[in-house]
């Protein structure tokens, strides 16, 4: 997502053309009056002098006190101290290096993500991305420690998907993902897929839209999920597809 909300406070990014380049920021905005939203700061992210083909709007999640971006023409992911909304301010960045690159995220998914277990979770991109890695496996997110946010650590490119019915299969990339204790959910064209993060470092595969954990058929989903996996509210997902809105009950 590009806006994420905390309590009175909606944070959103954007993408500010200027004469020979663009800016990327945060705005943080007072919703305590709905009616009347009220700016109450503006953090510049990055300002480039060049405008490439595509510029993506940075993709947000928050936790705590902390708004997590990942800018992805840029190659770099930034972690924001939102505690004071008056004055954010950059709290760490981890950019690309010689021991890892973010070059697997696309434009298509502009790296969504999300947050669990101190870790955060970022999408690489679209089927045209999906490359096989040394043990013939596909690749799927980039998985960062933000335990300490001020020292944001690459911890692993996730590709294992030795358990993983459907996903990949024909149309069915990772298109969005949502997080709730210690289980992360996977959207894509087809299946809803859930894991565990028990180990926040190595996801293992729990359940699928097509197996006993949801209420839903896989067929009933079939090609409609698309790029939002919608809301996640109790025991029950909320997903948007083309048809209406799928409520599949997420058995205990």
């Amino acid at each position: 997502t590009r806006i994420a909300r905390a309590g009175n406070y909606l944070y959103a990014t954007a993408v500010l053309p200027e004469d020979s380049g663009y800016e990327k920021a945060l705005f943080i905005y007072d919703i305590s009056q709905p009616k009347a939203p009220a700016l109450k700061s503006r953090l510049s992210l990055v300002r480039k002098t060049e405008t490439p083909a595509e510029v993506a709007r940075p993709q947000i999640a928050i936790d705590g006190q902390y708004v997590y971006i990942m800018l992805t023409n840029e190659r770099a992911f930034v972690v924001v101290d939102v505690k004071n909304p008056s004055q954010p301010s950059i709290a760490g960045m981890l950019e690309e290096r010689e021991n890892f690159v973010f070059e697997d995220v696309s434009i298509e998914t502009d790296g969504r993500m999300a947050i669990a277990q101190g870790h955060a979770y970022i999408l690489t991109g679209d089927d045209y991305y999906y490359q096989k890695g040394p043990d013939n496996q596909f690749q799927l997110m980039h998985i960062v420690d933000v335990r300490n946010p001020s020292q944001p650590v690459y911890r692993k490119l996730y590709a294992d998907f030795t358990d993983t019915p459907y996903l990949l299969e024909g149309d069915n990339w990772p298109a969005d993902l949502i997080a709730s204790g210690n289980l992360l959910y996977l959207g894509s064209y087809g299946p809803v897929t859930v894991y565990d993060l028990s180990d926040p470092v190595n996801p293992r595969y729990l359940t699928d839209s097509g197996s006993q954990g949801f209420s839903s058929p896989i067929d009933y989903l079939g090609y409609h999920t698309g790029w939002s996996l919608g809301r996640l509210i109790n025991d029950r997902l909320y997903t948007p597809t083309i048809q209406g809105l799928n409520i599949i009950k997420i058995a205990p």
